[in-house]
């Protein structure tokens, strides 16, 4: 059976398939912040996160197709113990960082997965439960897909100066190996995706973003939260339940979701009808 390691087939393969889909996920992450869509960028986020940990996996450890679901710390746990230092265990900015009084600037790494992976889950699809983004989110997400995308190669094939591509990013910690491919060939001019990517991003386009000298936020603001739909439901209305208990029953795939929406609609009424969002159109 050929191998990453002689065939360059499977490693054009592995970037061209799974790398870049991550990279259309990342950017579409980071868009969603910039148009303060709250679900989208955890959706987008979890996406892309997946995809990098997927093509790491496939080059260096094996097979991907026994990971079942979409719960990639079962993904990021062998990677992260394969590529040791070169994934951060903390998340943080860097001391030049723009100060303003966000929240949770550092952040073990996976904790934040862990966050990630459940906001932006597939099951979490239909908006059944709330979101928090956090000041610095952004920057996490930016910061690790940065080292995880230079990460989706044959970490153990030797680059030209005769020494591992491991060795050779461990010894240059900002080196990003190949350019995103929607970039123009062009440098000398740009179009909206470029624009979105080097906005206000530290990790990738630091000269840039030290020149904009202010953090990315977009319109998601200091601390955005986000209450889902149907926790805002008014349940004086016995209709109102019966709705909950279809949602169950028809859409929702998880056991746990199920429950909690079970428990929901036959729990006491009385949340706040004075949400207009709450009430049938």
């Amino acid at each position: 059976m050929s191998e990453p390691v002689s065939n360059p087939y499977i490693r054009t393969l592995a970037i061209e398939m799974i790398q870049s889909a991550a990279d259309e996920d990342y950017i579409m992450a980071r868009s969603s912040v910039r148009f303060g869509l709250h679900y989208s960028f955890f959706w987008h986020a979890a996406q892309a996160i997946e995809k990098y940990l997927k093509c790491i996996h496939a080059l260096n450890l094996g097979a991907i197709n026994h990971f079942r679901g979409h719960r990639f710390l079962d993904i990021f746990d062998p990677v992260d113990a394969y590529c040791g230092d070169l994934i951060p265990c903390v998340l943080c900015p860097p001391r030049y960082f723009p100060k303003n009084g966000l929240s949770r600037p550092f952040e073990p790494t996976r904790d934040f997965l862990s966050r990630i992976q459940e906001m932006g889950s597939p099951d979490a699809r239909y908006r059944e439960i709330s979101i928090a983004f956090q000041g610095y989110d952004l920057h996490k997400l930016d910061e690790l897909s940065f080292c995880l995308r230079r990460l989706c190669f044959v970490l153990t094939a030797e680059d030209a100066f005769h020494v591992s591509v491991k060795e050779y990013l461990r010894s240059d910690r900002r080196h990003q190996p190949n350019s995103f491919r929607f970039l123009p060939k062009n440098h000398g001019r740009t179009n909206e995706l470029t624009d979105i990517l080097a906005w206000r991003n530290f990790s990738f386009f630091e000269k840039e973003a030290i020149e904009k000298g202010e953090y990315c936020r977009g319109y998601m603001g200091v601390y955005t939260s986000e209450i889902s739909f149907i926790e805002q439901w008014h349940l004086d209305d016995p209709d109102a339940r019966a709705a909950l208990i279809w949602l169950a029953d028809n859409v929702l795939r998880r056991k746990s979701d199920k429950q909690y929406v079970r428990e929901i609609a036959s729990g006491p009424a009385g949340a706040d009808p004075a949400c207009a969002a709450s009430q049938p159109s």
